[in-house]
């Protein structure tokens, strides 16, 4: 699924795998961005996440190392 293609419906739902897909992030890493309570999903028979969840993560982790999400770090600007 193109990340273009979804900017006009921001409440429709994707998989996980296509949550995944979009962030350029494996399934694993999803999950553990989950798990740590950084960006959120709904359980319909699996994980779904919302398209306005997506952005709405991407805005406000922006600038932060999420690389251990039960740690997150503001990225400085000196590196």
């Amino acid at each position: 699924m193109k990340r273009e293609n979804l900017a006009s419906l921001p409440n429709m739902v994707v998989t996980s795998s296509e949550a995944a897909e979009i962030l350029r992030i494996s399934q694993a890493r999803l999950g553990d961005l989950i798990n740590a309570g950084l960006l959120n999903c709904l359980n319909i028979g699996s994980r779904k996440v919302r398209i306005a969840t997506i952005d709405e993560f991407l805005e406000k982790w922006d600038g932060w190392d999420l690389s251990d999400p039960y740690n997150p770090k503001k990225i400085s600007a000196g590196g």
